[in-house]
């Protein structure tokens, strides 16, 4: 809370050390509560955006690889993966959260959009069969998050690709249509309409598994396949029209 509400009142030289006290704590309680370590990333995301760009340079890149380090090392790979993804899953939520100025929401966003540049690989590399379940969970409700924020979908194609190869899996199947609902529905995934037409061959083969759950009674996974195809065509008719009967029957 003081971090956010009272971060006047913090002094400068001050900053490092409760950058590291914060580090400390969470992993102190890496193995929960969950809620305490909820809390406590959240508290880390919001001390990220109080210290970028000039008290804290490239802190998402600097973040990443400060979970490789020693004081990381001892915490089995699957926590630090989960406690990584968990600050990285709140931090867009946090930009949109906190009571900011316009100057200032202006030059976070700059910030946090270079540090896409980490986010993306890291995300593509975890969302991999070798990675374990919970880390493939976490990995895709972050992506779902940066989307939400603003993440191109050109730029995030391989990993949506790999979002599509997530639905074969029934333990990753919710999460990942809810990830492809955000991506379909982002206001700004209009203007990738070359993304969008590659990635409809992927809703189509959809089919097979849709014909499936018909066959199984599954009534609840018809429905998510559903809101998939619905968040596809509500925001994107024109281009589903061009992609039937071409673009010039259309004008």
């Amino acid at each position: 809370v003081k971090i956010v509400r009272f971060w006047h009142e913090v002094p400068h030289e001050q900053y490092e050390s409760l950058k590291s006290k914060l580090l400390e704590i969470i992993v102190q309680f890496s193995s929960g509560p969950k809620v305490i370590l909820t809390r406590l990333c959240v508290g880390l995301s919001a001390l990220v955006l109080q210290l970028l760009p000039n008290n804290w340079p490239d802190a998402i890149q600097n973040l990443i690889a400060t979970f490789q380090q020693e004081g990381f090392a001892a915490l089995p790979t699957v926590t630090r993966c989960q406690i990584l993804l968990e600050v990285l899953t709140v931090l867009p939520e946090e930009f949109f959260s906190t009571n900011l100025s316009q100057q200032r929401r202006i030059i976070l966003r700059q910030e946090l959009t270079k540090g896409l540049d980490h986010v993306v690989p890291l995300l593509q590399s975890l969302l991999t069969d070798e990675s374990p379940l919970e880390v493939y969970q976490s990995s895709l409700k972050a992506f779902s998050r940066w989307v939400d924020f603003g993440l191109a979908i050109d730029r995030a194609e391989p990993v949506i690709q790999q979002v599509f190869l997530s639905l074969r899996n029934p333990h990753l199947f919710d999460v990942a249509c809810d990830t492809l609902i955000t991506v379909f529905a982002h206001p700004e995934s209009y203007k990738y309409p070359v993304t969008i037409q590659r990635l409809l061959s992927e809703v189509v083969s959809l089919q097979g598994l849709f014909s499936q759950s018909i066959l199984d009674e599954d009534k609840e996974t018809c429905e998510r396949i559903c809101r998939v195809i619905v968040s596809l065509s509500e925001n994107h008719t024109k281009l589903l029209v061009e992609s039937v009967l071409g673009s010039e029957d259309v004008k």
